[in-house]
């Protein structure tokens, strides 16, 4: 890099050591693996006039030694003695940087020309410049006996100190610089001998080979990347590495980096951002000071009570008391309490509340007597609830009597309140079960830590793993009811991946990055916040339903009728959000089998992401996401407000009736699903009646209740009339990862629609399938499938097709049930082809 400060000769030319750096490194690689008898490089074979700098204050010029630039902080090498110099090995000069050659101390004058001090002679240049071609001789040497296996990569790259902090690097190649580390196998191979390929790969989680060619053979390149912004600045404080791997077969945590470690930042250099060694035990007095800077400094984002304020909690709702060791039945009003979230597993004979043992768990100290039947995770839970000055903790296990299903309906509605009404909620998200414990709250708990890796003398670096890729490959961010707890909680302290995080709705503070200042307005650690906000803050509530099925909807359960208890908390507050404060008579009040009814039609649209299988039970609905197991996501999921509630409006018809049957069959509810100021304009209720009431008697009522064997919960089933018609199903050679694309067509083979099913599916060669239209549906979203072509009209409807579900019959006389989601033009859905209006019963 060079620019100039005026005058003739005024120039400070400082030519950045990267070149040099890069020939060391790769000896460095070469020497690792050359034979026996390839020579050593020797230290004293420094590359010549590079490390010199010229700086023009005026005159001719003035021109300063490599140890005069390195006292004001230009440079920052390493002496050597010219008389004993070192051979490279692995860990030696070579392999860190290079050792610089002291020279003698310069000769200064002051004069009329300017301040100097005088530069190499030409003698020491020649000089100089048959060291360097010595040296690049005995590194050719070297690197002829290198394995070929080990293919260097294009440009080899040893980052400085320097390079991590953003005021000290040249803003011209500030974002344009990316290295070339070869392939992941030739990375890995690497790995024994040099640090920065080992900790490249595991930041990106590749340590281990993965047996697949198009992941070994897949190209790596580290990128330098940008971060940390602090009010009334508007440029970055630090930079780190992202590691590329460029292959689509590859998954790698998404928000990666390896950053410096704090205790090798430049003299003066704020510690902001960089990464911190985590101790073996957590200390108690920094989470509190996260806790006070986030009531200190944060509005009433974190502070306020947003779900459900003007109710009182429930009349159930118990805590313990940690300094009593026992359950409180009532606790006082507004008791500020602690909340944990974990995973249950499947441990044996653990204490739970139960009717019998409550009176004896009520009692001082009775937790202290059964302390050996606690599980460790709860009791880490109730002795760092204690440590933090605390006094209640809200655990369901020991807070909901659970033998008593009373007592469980009574609560589980509420969970949104329990949680978001909690002080502080303790995430324990290491382990599979509730026997995991809380790492580092003692002594030799942390079984693993942050990896720190040293480059050369004083420069470490780490990778610290982001909260939201450590949660991903976490088997509690794959348990149904740790998601409401998650997202409910305004405050949350994470113990996960050996090290404890805490997040609120305004910030993250962590173990092993400094991110403790108030001014922090952006930093890498808060990206992938947005949705933990999301329940609470200004996204459209539809935006939300869509983020929050297709996190929830992958969930595992232990028991299938969780799949909806578990959510409920979180219906309780979309629908609130969706409609303001809804009527209870309103039929846009509420929800049914996990589908807002002020959005039913839309909720309808769901599809499937990853395979699905039906959840065991007849009870569960075939229309619901809920009666599967497996991730979906929705039709028109880009839609904002105004455009789904005019959607809604003018491109929907049926008039639903959710027809409810209790287990014992003693007793059904019947609820209707409409939306005001419909338009209704595709089907005038005086050509196309919609249903009043479903059959009370009858040969349907009693074929439908004799073929649902009810089994754990009420079942739900859908009554409406729509367009009904038959077309046959083919299959093409387009898939989008389990499921292929089949084109739907009219009894004369033209194609006319689309629908995705399973793979695997057969379709019998000339079989029709009953489809049902549900709404109005663009067919500009019918994509690889050639569509006849249609004559041009003035006023071209948008909405000129349908969503339409698939239906069988699983039996004669069963209800209908769904196959999946499609497609289908309104011209070839008509009463010219043979479409009719049916009643239609789904289960």
């Amino acid at each position: 890099m060079s620019w100039g400060r005026g005058g003739a000769g005024n120039i400070w030319q400082a030519q950045v050591e990267n070149k040099r750096v890069a020939e060391d490194v790769e000896a460095q690689h070469s020497q690792s693996t050359a034979s026996p008898s390839a020579p050593s490089i020797s230290t004293n074979m420094s590359s010549e006039p590079q490390q010199y700098a010229h700086s023009g204050r005026g005159g001719a010029g003035n021109w300063y030694s490599p140890v005069e630039l390195s006292q004001h902080g230009t440079f920052s090498s390493t002496s050597t003695s010219p008389t004993s110099p070192s051979s490279v090995t692995p860990t030696s000069a070579t392999a860190t940087g290079a050792m610089h050659q002291e020279l003698p101390s310069a000769k200064s004058g002051r004069g009329g020309m300017g301040n100097f001090v005088w530069g190499p002679s030409e003698k020491e240049k020649e000089e100089w410049e048959r060291r360097r071609q010595e040296e690049e001789r005995v590194r050719a040497q070297a690197t002829m006996n290198v394995d070929q296996v080990l293919a260097k990569p294009s440009s080899v790259f040893l980052p400085a100190v320097d390079d991590f902090i953003v005021g000290n690097i040249d803003r011209g190649t500030f974002y344009d610089e990316y290295y070339d580390l070869g392939t992941v196998c030739n990375v890995r191979q690497r790995a024994s001998s040099c640090s920065l390929c080992r900790i490249a790969l595991e930041t990106v989680d590749l340590s281990e080979p993965t047996g697949r060619d198009d992941i070994e053979n897949s190209n790596c390149q580290l990128h330098w990347q940008s971060e940390g912004f602090a009010a009334g600045e508007e440029e970055p404080k630090v930079r780190f590495l992202k590691v590329i791997v460029q292959s689509s077969s590859v998954s790698v945590p998404e928000f990666h980096r390896i950053c410096l470690l704090g205790d090798d930042a430049p003299q003066g250099a704020q510690k902001l951002f960089l990464g911190r060694r985590v101790p073996d035990k957590i200390s108690i007095h920094r989470i509190k000071s996260w806790i006070r800077s986030c009531q200190s400094f944060h509005d009433d984002n974190c502070n306020d009570i947003v779900n459900r304020p003007e109710s009182e909690m429930p009349v159930r709702f118990r805590v313990l008391d940690v300094w009593n060791l026992c359950v409180v039945p009532e606790p006082p009003p507004d008791c500020r309490y602690l909340a944990l979230s974990y995973v249950w597993g499947r441990p044996s004979s653990v204490l739970k509340l139960s009717t019998a043992n409550f009176a004896e768990l009520t009692e001082p100290r009775a937790l202290k007597r059964e302390w050996h039947q606690i599980p460790r995770t709860i009791q880490d839970a109730i002795v760092l609830t204690s440590s933090l000055g605390e006094r209640y903790l809200w655990i369901d296990s020991l807070c909901i009597v659970q033998d008593d299903d009373e007592d469980k309906n009574a609560l589980i509605p509420f969970m949104d309140m329990i949680y978001d009404r909690a002080f502080l909620t303790v995430v324990a998200a290491t382990g599979q079960s509730s026997e995991a414990g809380l790492p580092g709250l003692h002594k030799g708990t942390r079984r693993k830590k942050p990896t720190i890796e040293q480059l050369k003398p004083g420069l470490r670096v780490m990778c610290p793993k982001h909260l939201a890729d450590a949660l991903d490959q976490s088997y509690y961010d794959r348990r149904g009811w740790t998601y409401q707890e998650k997202v409910f909680s305004r405050r949350r302290l994470f113990f996960i991946d050996g090290q404890v995080v805490f997040q609120c709705r305004s910030a993250v503070f962590r173990e092993d990055v400094a991110l403790e200042d108030w001014r922090i307005t952006s930093c890498q650690d808060e990206m992938g916040m947005r949705f933990f906000k999301g329940l609470v803050a200004g996204d459209e509530p539809q935006s939300v339903y869509v983020a929050t099925l297709w996190e929830y909807s992958s969930r595992e359960f232990s028991f299938n009728s969780d799949a909806i208890n578990a959510f409920t908390g979180i219906l309780e507050v979309l629908v609130r959000r969706l409609v303001g404060n809804p009527d209870p008579q309103s039929s846009s009040h509420g929800s049914v089998c996990g589908l807002p009814t002020a959005i039913f039609d839309w909720a309808l649209l769901w599809e499937p992401v990853t395979p699905l299988e039906r959840r065991e039970g007849a009870s569960w609905p075939s229309w619901s996401w809920c009666g599967w197991n497996g991730r979906v996501s929705l039709f028109l999921s880009s839609m904002d407000d105004a455009a789904l509630q005019n959607w809604l409006s003018s491109q929907t018809w049926v008039r639903w009736l959710v027809y409810e049957q209790s287990k014992d069959l003693a007793a059904t509810h019947l609820r209707r699903v409409d939306y005001a100021h419909r338009q209704n304009a595709l089907f005038p209720p005086d050509l196309y009646p919609p249903v009043t009431l479903p059959p009370s008697s009858g040969a349907a009522h009693q074929g439908l209740l004799k073929t649902q064997p009810l089994q754990d919960r009420s079942c739900s089933f859908l009554y409406f009339a729509t367009l009904s018609m038959t077309f046959s199903v083919q299959s093409t050679e387009v898939f989008r990862g389990p499921w292929r694309g089949y084109q739907i067509c009219r009894g004369d083979e033209t194609p006319c629609g689309k629908i995705w099913l399973d793979a695997e599916w057969k379709c019998a060669s000339g079989r029709e399938h009953e489809f049902l239209a549900l709404s109005g549906a663009k067919s500009s979203s019918i994509a690889y499938i050639q569509l006849p072509a249609r004559e041009a009209e003035k006023d071209v409807n948008e909405w000129d097709a349908y969503h339409v579900m698939m239906i069988h019959y699983p039996k004669v006389g069963a209800p209908a049930q769904r196959m999946g989601l499609g497609i289908i033009l309104q011209e070839s859905m008509s009463e010219k082809f043979g479409a009719v209006w049916k009643d239609v019963w789904l289960q």
